[in-house]
């Protein structure tokens, strides 16, 4: 049997690959899907350590709590006292110049600033916190701004992550809500509101805050 002739290709010009076009294309989608990889991978980083560092204030929170509880008020007390105690885990603390700046050691130290109201006094916050406001008496702006409106009392700090922008000086707001941490251990928000008011017959923007309520963990509402 003699073998089958193979087909003459000769003047066939077969052509083979792809067009400049198509290859653009083509970067063009793995540019587009490594950009949305790229932001979903960026927030989800961003959302897991904003609640790191919120369940690391709401443990610092509960030893104060309980340090209260035990032996009152603790005013200007410093956190190296709640290791001492046993209220917070030493693994918690570090000293100012931990590089990983996951420390706590400074998180009670206590002072005034010059432009702070009398009866409000501004600590250092925790890592991953750029600021954080503890009101120290009855009154105040900073504890008439924050208290709700039916006039019920919460202690604890008003505290921001630090990728937050600030609007005032000594205040500062998240994503358009204002986080505060209760003595219990809880986690409140209330919302950033912006509003007209006549100062002298004028209109200016002000800004407010509506009624504070928990969205935590808790599932509780208003």
């Amino acid at each position: 049997m003699n073998p089958r002739p193979l087909p003459n290709t000769g003047n066939r010009r077969q052509t083979c690959g792809f067009t400049l076009v198509e290859v653009l294309v083509v970067l063009g989608v793995i540019m587009v899907l490594a950009a949305i990889g790229f932001g979903a991978y960026r927030s989800g980083v961003l959302s897991a350590k904003v609640a790191s560092d919120s369940n690391a204030l709401r443990q610092i929170g509960l030893a104060r709590a309980l340090y209260e509880e035990d032996s009152g008020p603790m005013r200007n007390l410093l956190v190296d006292h709640l290791v001492a105690t046993k209220h917070v885990d030493a693994a918690l603390v570090s000293g100012l110049a931990d590089p990983s700046r996951d420390g706590y050691s400074n998180a009670f130290r206590e002072y005034r600033r010059g432009s702070n109201p009398s009866r409000v006094t501004r600590i250092p916050a925790p890592a991953g916190f750029r600021v954080s406001f503890i009101s120290i008496g009855d009154f105040g702006p900073s504890e008439g701004m924050l208290a709700p409106r039916d006039g019920d009392r919460y202690s604890g700090w008003l505290v921001s992550p630090a990728h937050g922008k600030s609007f005032d000086r000594q205040l500062e707001f998240f994503k358009g809500r204002y986080l505060r941490l209760c003595n219990d251990g809880a986690v409140v928000s209330r919302e950033f509101l912006w509003h007209w008011i006549k100062v002298e017959g004028e209109e200016q923007y002000a800004h407010s805050v509506s009624a504070m309520f928990v969205d935590r963990d808790s599932g509780q509402g208003p």
